[in-house]
Order: C-alpha cells, then structure tokens, then sequence
C-alpha cells in the first residue's frame, strides 16, 4: 500500500525572518551584543581595506535579510584577473566555526576572536580573498 504524502505548508520568507527573530531574542543580550561588535570590526576592517584599495568594494548584507539567512555577513568584492569577483563571507567567533562551516559550506568563515584588532581582522580577510593553492 502507497502512503500519501502529507501536504507541507509552504513557508514565506517573512515568516523564516519572524522565526529567526524569535530564537535571536531568546539568546542572551551579551552573545547578541558580542555579534553585532564583531560584524562592526570587521566594516571597520572592511573600509580601511578599500581605501588602501586591498579590495574595490564590500556589501554588508541586512540583519534577518534572504543572505543572512543563508549564513552570508558581508559580499567582498575584488578584482580578479580578468573580471570582479564576489566573496562571500560570516562572521562569527571560534567557538562557531565548525557549526557555520557545516550549516553554509559555500560561504568563507572569518573568525573573529576577542583579542582581534583592524591589522588581525585585514589579515585574515586577506587570506580568505587569496586563498594560497
């Protein structure tokens, strides 16, 4: 005997954002907070890097947005040999790295520790963009 399948509620983006949102609030106010510093460090990181033209542009994408769910922080864009190439990119501290990089294989991990400054931050960036073979 063929079971049917049972109908699934398709589900809207706005409702994958409600649901992020809820479980974010859930988390404490300090891990919240500790997030949001490291996606400022690395902006701050990222700006000084195009103007020292280390890369052309970066894109930091919207809290709860399409690319924030998908695990994508920021889009880095550089010049490649013969066209621009678009990286893309999550924050997160080490205790998450291994977590991100099973949940979203396609996007570059940057792990930002406390102790990270701009110059730590840049490097590691940099190594991401040009990955050695």
């Amino acid at each position: 005997m063929i079971k049917k399948r049972k109908k699934r509620k398709k589900i809207t983006l706005s409702e994958i954002q409600e649901k992020i949102r809820k479980r974010a609030l859930k988390n404490s106010v300090h891990a919240i907070n500790v997030g949001l510093n490291r996606e400022d460090l690395v902006t701050l990181t990222l700006r000084e890097m195009k103007q020292k033209h280390e890369i052309v542009d970066y894109l930091p994408t919207g809290r709860f947005s399409k690319a924030d769910i998908k695990g994508i922080d920021f889009i880095v864009i550089t010049a490649g040999k013969s066209r621009y190439e678009k990286i893309k990119i999550s924050v997160t501290g080490p205790r998450w790295v291994s977590c991100h990089q099973k949940k979203h294989p396609n996007v570059s991990v940057l792990c930002v520790e406390d102790n990270d400054d701009i110059e730590a931050i840049g490097k590691k960036i940099l190594v991401i963009i040009n990955p050695e073979p």
